[in-house]
């Protein structure tokens, strides 16, 4: 997939490894956070995903002095 955007950049991380996510978030206002398990076939727990990914993530977004940090969850989403 090819995006052409200049205000726009990937990066890679492994959210259940907190040292992979070091600096993600330098220069970053806002991020928008919809990590979660769904039928999870590698052997993670929800808690491992839902709860401690995303902690993870909050973590260094606070770090980097992120000002919004905006959790999506799908629990009873209907």
């Amino acid at each position: 997939m090819k995006l052409n955007n200049e205000n726009l950049e990937i990066k890679k991380a492994e959210v259940t490894k907190p040292e992979t996510l070091k600096h993600l978030f330098d220069d970053v206002d806002v991020v928008i956070c919809t990590v979660g398990i769904t039928r999870q076939k590698d052997g993670f727990t929800y808690m491992e995903v839902d709860y401690q990914a995303n902690a993870n993530l909050i973590d260094e977004a606070k770090k980097s002095g992120v000002n919004r940090f905006i959790y999506i969850s799908v629990l009873n989403g209907e």
